[in-house]
Parts: C-alpha cells; structure tokens; sequence
C-alpha cells in the first residue's frame, strides 16, 4: 500500500513538473534546466509535457509596441523633440539564436530599445527643421529603413513607424511666429494701398 502511494505521488509530482502552459500570445522554445539543451524550433499557445524541470524560454507572439520621446539634433543643428511610435516583433526563425545571444525577450527587448534610440537620433539629423512639417512621411519611412536594417541583425522585425508628435524648438517658433506676422502686415498693407493711392 504504501510503496504503491509513494509512486502516486512521485508521478503526479514528475507530472507536474513536466507539463507547462503559453498562453495564446506567447511561444517558447523549451530548456532544459537539467541538460541544458535548447529547442530548435519554437512552441505555441497550449499544454505541452517535456522533460522534469524544463522550462520555457517565452516571447511574444504578436507585435510589441514601443514609443520614445527623444531629443535629437536635426542637420541644420537644432534640437528638436520626436514623439515616436513602432511595433517590433522577434522573428520566430531566429528565436533560438535570440536566446543563446540575449538569454531571454526582456534582455532582447533593452537592447532593441537602445538600437532604436540610435537610429531614430541618426534619421532626426538628415533632416533640417521646416522638413520635419513638410517631408513627415519621408522621415518616417526612413526611420522604418534604419530600423528595420539595424533590428533585422538581432533577428527583429519592425512595423507601422509613426511620428506621433514634432516639438520644434522655441526659438525656431519665435522666429515662424514673427516671419507669420510680417507676412500678414505686408498682405494688409498691400491691401490698403490701392485705397491710400485713390484718395
């Protein structure tokens, strides 16, 4: 009776341990805490048995979104604020090689950050001020390129590149504002003047 319950037991314990869950919007490559062996290929949304103790290394399955609020400087040398949105997912593919670079998606998704942060500053210099009014979805779609060729070695695609806001620096306002101004003096005063001549 005895030895019969400890076997139970022993197997719902070994059970246990062998059975992990993703959920619908992870997948995992599994590890094995015990060999150290790492899956090829990954795993999705469900119950899946493996060896006792493995565990899953987990990443999104869907598309992450990441925003910044960067000061950066444009060629014509003034700073100005860039309010930017993209969404960024780690190719499934390269799940196994993410991991044995990066350990895990939290430790990937620093340095995705960082990289991003670099290429948005540099895309922010090939563009002077009045273009970043004029020439919004040029600057986007070369930001897309810049991010999409730096992520692309780190095994991340990237997607929907948006400019959220442009934050001009206050000088610069001052000096459209007083431009703005003059212009419209001017426009009354060439309105005023046929009346001026005829009187």
């Amino acid at each position: 009776g005895g030895l019969v319950g400890a076997v139970v037991i022993t197997s719902i314990v070994l059970i246990a341990v062998s059975i992990k869950r993703l959920e619908s919007d992870e997948v995992g490559l599994e590890y094995n805490t015990v060999s150290r062996d790492l899956a090829d290929d990954p795993s999705s949304e469900g119950l899946h048995a493996g060896a006792p103790g493995f565990r899953f290394i987990k990443f999104p399955s869907t598309f992450t979104n990441l925003e910044h609020s960067l000061k950066c400087l444009s060629r014509d040398g003034l700073d100005v604020v860039l309010e930017t949105s993209f969404q960024f997912l780690a190719r499934h593919t390269a799940l196994k090689q993410i991991s044995l670079d990066f350990e895990d998606f939290k430790t990937w998704a620093k340095v995705v950050d960082l990289i991003s942060i670099a290429s948005i500053s540099n895309t922010c210099s090939e563009f002077i001020i009045p273009e970043f009014q004029f020439r919004r979805g040029q600057i986007q779609a070369n930001m897309l390129a810049t991010l999409s060729t730096r992520l692309d070695l780190i095994g991340c695609d990237v997607k929907d590149v948006q400019i959220r806001n442009i934050i001009r620096p206050d000088a610069y306002e001052t000096v459209i504002q007083a431009k703005e101004s003059a212009r419209e003096s001017i426009a009354v005063a060439e309105a005023e003047r046929p009346i001026a001549l005829t009187n």
